[in-house]
């Protein structure tokens, strides 16, 4: 009987259309062309979304220390902060993101046995089972494809549902259900040879040529647009949540995205392609060259910062697993070795995976952060911990912190701080956050700290913006202004005021704050908005609003606010001093702007000796921006006789 190849052939109407023919009727191109144009799409959309982000240099970054920088790791960590620390916060979407990971790990490890049993053949049973669990698959993932994407067209207009569409939808249909997802498209646009294929009402399958266009325009659009949501996904959206405990940098994301398309695309290139031994071979190698490249990245630099140490640790065992799949199928298509052979070398895949997970697990400590409070952090006894802690404190909002724990952040803050143990940047960040603590009572006093007789004057610190190398100011998402500032100050009122005397307190120091407003030195307008906090009755903090940023205050009388102020000027000088002799160049910088800063609020007074210490560190550890302010202040400060200038003669 003539094999039938087209649904309107009514001369041959007692035979089905079947992929297997189309060889016989002079198509068999179609096996191959359309999968070739979704691995070229893989490459192209790829390289398209990766172009307007990093470098090639940034995309292979492989230092470890700078990928996990304290400073965005202890950001990441402030902005996951919930109020309340319960089973429901933050565990669905961890759990989500953990079960995505792990369905890379049988796919990563299928598909090079899939390239090998082309050639070996498969076991008894094997291709039954798997051709009934892609046509389950391939049906329900296709209906959950188009509610998942009815949802995120219907969502995304409305600005109410973004955070549904962010926390629920998103992490679904472009993370856990990614590989089915991308699969069925796959299988939908090519129509492989292995398998059911699905029919659509009316009888309509792909296996006839003239109706197979239908699908592969459907199958195709479809797979374009989830690669590229899950890339922008990944690359964009992914990193900017607040509600993880740990998270990839965006280049490692670019990575796994790839690696997730690329495996169902080599299955269905084994599928439709009839490859000889040398042909499997050399595809098994390329898969080898892309599992060895990511497990050595993984290992290397342990992309997930923060509470990374599980996520770390699955990734390595994924790609070692995947290794070991691909090297066993390499060596017995290589001897030309029997089926029964390849399944005796997969004993020992467990022994690998459990070996990968306690090797890299030990590597995985060195940068992991535990998942616990703020304040936990802050009394651990690795001094990476405390860092990543003390700029946690810095960043985080004290509305999601549990109210209980303020008064503790303070007073671990303040230990951190007076500890010359302690490192120099740990000291200066714990010192920011402190002084941000006081700045009500600093605002206050009549008394500026320092000596004004032979003090620098008030603004003295010039910007050379008339400098064609200044580099321009950069727009960049603020997660909380941190630079010192003396700007008006908004309180948020308690509901209930827990005793009369602080009720007082807190209405006559509004009262002097806002009678001040003409005589503060500001920098950036404040906000007037204010928010209510509930009241508690076990600790003195409460919450102040500087440049629209939420701070933990503790009032003090003036005599204790000026013991206070000098304090933290004798830590700064101290750390300081700390610093130039350690030569640590970030905390020299770091405790530099931060005197700087302060100077310019008008609450410090800074001596000619020590200003010109500071414009001349600045001058060499500071960055273009900081080295071209720096040397136009010192230059005129100099020819103002302000700074002492020094004669070599």
């Amino acid at each position: 009987m003539r094999p039938r190849c087209f649904a309107a052939d009514e001369a041959n109407d007692t035979a089905a259309c079947a992929v297997h023919h189309w060889d016989d009727c002079g198509y068999g191109w179609l096996h191959l062309a359309p999968i070739l144009i979704c691995l070229c799409l893989w490459v192209l959309v790829g390289v398209w979304m990766l172009r307007p982000h990093v470098t090639l240099h940034g995309l292979l970054r492989s230092d470890a220390a700078g990928v996990h920088d304290p400073i965005a790791q202890g950001i990441a960590i402030a902005l996951s902060q919930r109020k309340y620390r319960s089973l429901r916060q933050q565990r669905v979407q961890r759990a989500v993101r953990l079960l995505a990971m792990w369905v890379e790990l049988p796919e990563f490890a299928l598909v090079p046995l899939e390239l090998a049993f082309r050639i070996t053949g498969q076991p008894d049973g094997v291709e039954a089972l798997m051709a009934i669990l892609e046509f389950a698959s391939e049906g329900s993932t296709i209906v959950m494809s188009l509610v998942c994407g009815s949802a995120m067209l219907l969502f995304h207009w409305s600005k109410r549902c973004h955070v549904f569409l962010d926390r629920i939808v998103h992490p679904l249909a472009l993370d856990l259900f990614y590989i089915p997802m991308i699969t069925a498209f796959l299988r939908l646009g090519t129509c492989p040879m292995s398998g059911e294929h699905v029919v659509l009402p009316g009888g309509i399958a792909c296996d006839c040529v003239d109706r197979f266009g239908y699908f592969w325009a459907l199958g195709l659009i479809s797979f374009v647009l989830l690669y590229r949501s899950a890339l922008h996904h990944k690359m964009n959206v992914e990193p900017l949540a607040t509600t993880m405990d740990f998270r990839f940098q965006p280049s490692y994301q670019f990575f796994i995205v790839m690696a997730r398309t690329l495996s169902p695309i080599m299955s269905i290139v084994a599928s439709n392609v009839i490859a000889s031994r040398n042909g499997t071979i050399g595809l098994l190698t390329g898969l080898l060259f892309v599992w060895s490249f990511l497990l050595e990245y993984s290992y290397r630099t342990q992309p997930c910062i923060g509470s990374g140490r599980v996520p770390n640790n699955i990734r390595v065992l994924a790609f070692s697993s995947a290794i070991y799949t691909t090297l066993a199928s390499i060596g017995v298509l290589t001897t030309d070795a029997s089926i029964s052979t390849l399944l005796w070398t997969l004993v020992p895949l467990p022994i690998i995976g459990v070996a990968a997970w306690k090797i890299n697990d030990r590597r995985a400590r060195l940068f992991h952060i535990p998942n616990v409070s703020i304040v936990e952090l802050l009394r651990d006894e690795s001094p990476a911990i405390q860092l990543v802690g003390v700029v946690a404190a810095l960043y985080a909002n004290p509305n999601r912190v549990v109210q209980t724990d303020h008064e503790k952040l303070l007073v671990e803050l303040r230990r951190l701080a007076h500890g010359p143990m302690h490192t120099s940047l740990c000291r200066l960040y714990a010192l920011r956050t402190l002084w941000f603590s006081h700045i009500e009572s600093f605002a206050t006093l009549s008394r500026v700290t320092g000596d004004a007789k032979t003090a620098v004057p008030p603004k003295y610190w010039l910007k050379d913006r008339a400098n064609n190398d200044r580099p321009p100011r950069r727009s960049y998402v603020r997660h909380k202004y941190v630079k010192l500032t003396a700007d008006n100050i908004v309180l948020q009122p308690r509901l209930v005021a827990p005793r009369s005397s602080i009720s007082f307190m807190l209405s006559d120091m509004q009262q002097r704050i806002q009678s001040q407003k003409k005589k503060q030195i500001a920098s950036v307008r404040c906000s007037t908005n204010t928010s209510t906090t509930a009241p508690n009755d076990t600790t003195p903090c409460y919450i102040v609003v500087i440049c629209d940023s939420p701070w933990l205050s503790l009032y003090q009388p003036p005599d204790d606010a000026i013991a206070t102020a000098n304090d933290l000027f004798r830590l700064a000088l101290d750390i300081w001093t700390q610093s130039i002799a350690l030569h640590d160049r970030v905390a020299m910088r770091e405790c530099a702007l931060f005197l700087l800063q302060w100077y310019r609020t008008g609450h410090l007074y800074l001596q000619p000796v020590m200003y010109l210490q500071i414009l001349s560190a600045l001058c060499m550890v500071g960055t273009t921006k900081h080295i071209i302010d720096a040397t136009h202040s010192l230059y005129n400060a100099t020819l103002d006789k302000v700074t002492p200038v020094i004669d070599r003669r």
